[in-house]
């Protein structure tokens, strides 16, 4: 009896190889490129024989021309997402030799502008499922910045090869570092200075983000945590001295300046924890939902983020059970108690909605409505720590855009230009809508700074920053992958040219949105501050850090997005110290950038390549300077004068001359990058006071001046888009 037929999906060898590897009779990975192409430096030979109808009909794998029904309207009509197939990437041609690229070889018929326009619909990042620490799958949506890198990862290894950034072994592990476990929770005898200095660092950690303590009432729990709890309320004393616990648990961790740090924070929340559960949960109050709340945000700057959003849902269910997500029934009680559940609640909404948002999960609150009165009534009961209720009152307002932007995105609307137009509108009218003390920020010499201010203000700027980010960059997306694909395959976009245009408008607000945020943390750095652990700054400075990356790679070399890259690496370089996840965040960066310097000593290379296929240098003038530098910088000066560009006849003596693989080897930016230009510095000295994104106003929403020398000098957004 014969064997069934295997499908090809099942099968342990390979169902496909490519067409060099049938030539040569070799084993192929069916990736592309190959393993075996890579290794012999022909990736960009690398191609599959095209499918016939009747093998595609019988694999059933749909016909290309059945994507016309799915073409979107020029304006307006949202693209379908999907997951990026390998084999629908373009095979980056520039990265083969060109000798072998000249080589008449068999190649498939090149798509259809329908099957082009609808490949680029189809890759934008998707949700996934990642392996936990003790090795359960867990859920990423596809607002994170986990399945935009996975995403990254897939796209860009066919135009670098395997390396760090592209393969490895835990790309699919969500990273959870083990907590540092006591086996007394015992509290820790502090001394009043050092717990001063704890509660002053959580008060700058959760500026903007949390309002559970009134200035009084962490008075009292002080002085009852150090003459006995017998002075406190029997409603309020375990759950009220566990609170400050936690308070001085994210203080002392924030701070992590050294590991007595780690270890008093440890002690605090072993503590708090078990206080938590001493009850089983069994009795909803005020006291456990902030509680909870505060051992969530401990979570996540513990890098134990599937915790904190268990502790959040318990957060979220208490209070719902007290009925705080419904604040009309409860404003006929006491002033006090009203201003409590109003603070507890727009805390827990606060923390719930950005957890949720850089997870990529649903929330776990209701949906809330509030009307204008409402809103100006919760805004006047934040507490009274002076100027940073602002900031408070600002995010909280924020979260309902948030919500919107989640609930858009999930229904589909990924790539629709009109609701990405009303969602950057209404993002813009909350912005202008914040007081000037959010808005602008000033540090002069010889003054200590309010950092409690300043750090919550950086949390509404990067709030804003991250919203627009994630509302653009499916259109970054687009944008980019059309980029490459045409310098790699020449083929032009399929887009409608009004559409096209949008779409780059739109990706240049996404550009300019990771910029800004990327120099708004710098600028807090340069002023003064150490960063510590602040357990959403390095998620959302990771993220913008990705699309910093994807433009370097995929766009044109600019000094401008450069600096803003190395900002971020710099950042969360800071943040490393203190966090073994900003430590994974700025390795992954580190590796992204060596991703960028391969592909761009590639594409050099093939210039060189294309130039010496025609043309020889003919004279090598080697000059010997004696050492001294002062004539390369006069001829530097001098050949910066005016906005020229090199001949091309420039590389091999620039090699020899000392210049490095990353760069141009002599050639031009318009040798290198056609349409390019000249090199940055001429850009700069071009047009480089020209308007950052072009006829797009109004990007100074969020200005955080610190000093009067530290003014943005950004360089035209436009030319990245060429």
């Amino acid at each position: 009896m014969p064997r069934p037929k295997v499908k090809p999906e099942d099968r342990q060898r390979s169902s496909k190889a490519c067409i060099a590897c049938k030539v040569s009779k070799i084993r192929c990975d069916s990736q592309l490129p190959c393993a075996s192409c890579v290794k012999k430096e022909r990736a960009g030979s690398c191609v599959y024989p095209a499918s016939s109808p009747e093998a595609r009909k019988r694999r059933g794998l749909p016909h290309h021309h059945s994507a016309g029904s799915r073409r979107s309207s020029v304006l307006g009509g949202s693209y379908t997402a999907g997951p990026p197939s390998m084999s629908e990437l373009p095979s980056p041609a520039g990265f083969a030799p060109l000798d072998e690229r000249r080589a008449p070889s068999p190649s498939p018929p090149s798509p259809s502008p329908v099957t082009a326009a609808d490949s680029e619909t189809r890759q934008l990042p998707k949700g996934r499922l990642l392996i936990s620490s003790i090795g359960e799958k867990v859920y990423i949506g596809e607002t994170a910045s986990l399945s935009f890198l996975h995403f990254l990862r897939q796209t860009l290894r066919p135009y670098v090869g395997p390396m760090s950034f592209t393969d490895g072994n835990r790309h699919n592990v969500m990273l959870e570092a083990n907590l540092n476990e006591v086996h007394r929770a015992e509290a820790a005898v502090l001394t009043p200075e050092e717990q001063a200095t704890f509660l002053a660092s959580y008060l700058q950690a959760t500026s903007g983000l949390l309002d559970l303590f009134t200035a009084p009432e962490i008075e009292l729990l002080i002085e009852a945590k150090q003459h006995g709890e017998e002075t406190l309320p029997p409603s309020v004393r375990r759950d009220g001295i566990a609170a400050l616990d936690m308070a001085i648990a994210i203080g002392a961790q924030a701070r992590g300046a050294s590991p007595s740090d780690t270890q008093c924070a440890a002690i605090h929340f072993a503590r708090a924890r078990q206080i938590a559960f001493e009850g089983m949960l069994a009795h909803p109050s005020l006291s456990m939902v902030r509680l909870f709340m505060l051992l969530a945000f401990y979570m996540l700057g513990a890098c134990q983020r599937n915790a904190a959003f268990m502790y959040l849902g318990v957060a979220s269910k208490a209070a719902v059970v007290l009925g705080l997500h419904q604040p009309a029934y409860y404003k006929s009680l006491e002033k006090d108690e009203y201003a409590i559940r109003l603070r507890t609640w727009n805390s827990l909404r606060i923390l719930d909605s950005l957890t949720s948002f850089i997870l990529g999960r649903p929330s776990s609150l209701p949906p809330t409505r509030y009307d204008t009165s409402s809103l100006k009534e919760a805004e006047t009961q934040v507490s009274a720590f002076g100027r940073q209720g602002q900031a408070f009152n600002g995010i909280s307002r924020a979260c309902t855009l948030l919500e919107e932007i989640v609930q858009k995105l999930s229904r589909g609307h990924m790539m629709d230009v009109s609701v990405a137009e009303t969602l950057l509108d209404k993002l813009r009218e909350w912005s202008t809508g914040l007081p000037p003390a959010v808005r602008q920020f000033s540090v002069t010499g010889g003054t200590s700074p309010d950092w409690e201010m300043l750090v919550g203000n950086m949390h509404v700027a990067c709030v804003y920053y991250f919203a627009v980010i994630l509302v653009t960059r499916p259109f970054l997306i687009a944008h980019l992958m059309s980029s490459l694909r045409s310098r790699s395959t020449g083929q032009t976009s399929s887009m409608a040219d009004e559409r096209a245009e949008m779409v780059a408008r739109l990706a240049q607000v996404c550009l300019g949105s990771a910029m800004y945020m990327a120099d708004t943390c710098h600028r807090v750095k340069m002023a003064g501050y150490a960063f510590g652990n602040l357990c959403l700054v390095k998620a959302w400075i990771f993220g913008a850090g990705l699309v910093l990356g994807f433009s370097l790679f995929a766009g044109e070399p600019r000094q401008d997005v450069q600096d803003s890259f190395d900002s971020a690496h710099d950042i969360l370089r800071s943040l490393a110290a203190a966090s073994p996840q900003a430590r994974l965040y700025y390795d992954i960066l580190s590796n992204f950038s060596d991703a960028i310097a391969r592909y761009r000593r590639r594409l050099s290379y093939e210039t060189r390549r294309s130039v010496h296929q025609y043309m020889d240098q003919i004279l090598v003038v080697d000059v010997d300077n004696g050492g001294s530098s002062s004539s390369n910088n006069n001829n530097r000066s001098a050949g910066a004068a005016g906005c020229h560009y090199p001949s091309p006849g420039g590389s091999r003596d620039a090699e020899a001359a000392g210049g490095g693989p990353d760069g141009n080897g002599g050639l031009g930016p318009e040798d290198l990058f056609p349409g390019a230009g000249g090199s940055v510095d001429e850009f700069a000295q071009c047009g480089g006071d020209m308007d950052m994104l072009g006829d797009f106003q109004g990007w100074d929403d969020i200005a955080m001046q610190l000093a009067g020398d530290f003014a943005m000098n950004y360089q035209p957004l436009e030319n990245l888009f060429l």
